[in-house]
């Protein structure tokens, strides 16, 4: 356009100065060594003219010529990209269509000279993984990983497929490459999660909760009941562990979680290893607070036969518990164990009537046998056999 201007704009000066120069013409002398060319200056401003444009007209052929060598030498790699690029359209429909083996395949030509090679390694071990086509799925993988902005996607990737895939110990080394932390992705937290749940790994859950609290993975609810079962499950683990590791488990409880269930546990625990009388004491001051069921039934199941205290406090709420089966259950195996067999058939009696079920009646016949009431005792039997 700048160059058309220009030459608009020599015409033009050309046709303005024409008239004052047909009677002037003036000359030019050039002298080249012995030689000398002697014209008017008219003339020779033409000859430039023509020269400039003969020059631009080189100058374009040039140019047309190089770039038409160029454009031939790279035409078949155009054609690649333009295939990689159809290639890859045709696996996103594919995958929208979960047409899995269409999908791997144009996914995996269009990684070759895509823009993209990375997704499409992805999207292509996804749709391996559809189709259980588990060794080509990690050579996807693998590929992709070379890529090191694809990396955290990689190994995301992979944990999700090995947990599909239900290679848990495998998805566990993988999982612990990612460093599930405060900072990692929401994604990864998720993973973690459902990988410990399923491992049981409590320590490693109860690290993460904090994490999950406050990235608000779930709800409230479900935090709060997933650090009670947490804690339960190390409490369970603790008392079969010894002494020392169920006081550091308990005291990895804190106060406001400390729950007449985890309690119990604790102190079944405590009992176990002969800290009876500790325990007996930690449920006596907590029942004085709150006449807990699970608590009373764990007060009578470790109450030593000549423990007063204990036994005195469960008489003294037998009125108020009188309809708790759970109580009644509990004082009857107590009354077995002091050897008060008519009291405990009492107690069993009434646990039959609260909530009757196949071991209570059969618990009933047992004692009512051993007390020689053959009668109702086959009775107790045939409720039994009923249920």
């Amino acid at each position: 356009m700048i160059r058309a201007l220009a030459f608009l704009i020599i015409i033009l000066l050309g046709l303005c100065l024409n008239p004052f120069m047909v009677g002037n013409t003036g000359y030019v002398y050039v002298a080249i060594a012995d030689k000398q060319i002697e014209t008017s200056l008219v003339f020779a401003t033409f000859l430039l003219v023509l020269a400039f444009g003969l020059l631009q007209l080189v100058e374009w052929l040039l140019i047309r010529l190089l770039t038409l060598m160029i454009n031939s030498r790279l035409l078949p790699e155009r054609w690649r990209r333009n295939a990689a690029r159809k290639n890859t359209l045709l696996g996103a429909l594919a995958l929208a269509e979960e047409n899995w083996q269409q999908a791997e395949v144009s996914m995996a030509k269009g990684a070759q000279k895509g823009e993209l090679p990375a997704l499409n390694l992805l999207a292509a071990a996804r749709a391996a993984q559809h189709q259980q086509n588990y060794e080509q799925r990690d050579l996807y993988l693998t590929e992709a990983e070379t890529y090191p902005q694809a990396q955290q996607a990689v190994r995301t990737s992979r944990v999700r497929y090995l947990m599909q895939q239900q290679a848990w110990d495998e998805a566990a080394r993988e999982l612990d490459k990612l460093h599930p932390g405060p900072r990692s992705s929401v994604p990864v937290l998720k993973l973690a999660l459902e990988l410990y749940r399923q491992e049981k790994s409590w320590g490693e859950l109860l690290k993460l909760i904090p994490v999950l609290k406050k990235k608000q993975i779930s709800t409230p609810e479900e935090l709060a009941a997933l650090e009670h079962t947490v804690h339960t499950h190390r409490l369970e683990h603790a008392s079969e562990a010894g002494l020392p590791q169920l006081e550091l488990t308990w005291g990895d409880v804190p106060r406001t979680q400390q729950d007449s269930d985890l309690l119990a546990l604790y102190c079944r625990g405590l009992a176990k290893f002969n800290q009876g009388e500790k325990a007996i004491k930690l449920l006596l001051k907590s029942l004085k607070k709150h006449l807990h069921p699970e608590l009373i039934v764990t007060l009578a199941e470790i109450a030593p036969t000549d423990n007063d205290s204990a036994i005195k406090f469960l008489s003294d709420i037998a009125v108020a518990e009188e309809n708790n089966a759970a109580y009644q259950e509990a004082m009857a195996k107590l009354n077995q164990r002091r050897r008060e067999f008519k009291q405990a058939k009492l107690h069993w009696q009434r646990v039959c009537e609260l909530a009757p079920s196949r071991q209570s009646w059969l618990a009933l016949g047992e004692l009512q046998q051993q007390l020689g009431d053959n009668l109702t005792a086959l009775n107790s039997f045939h409720h039994a056999a009923k249920m």
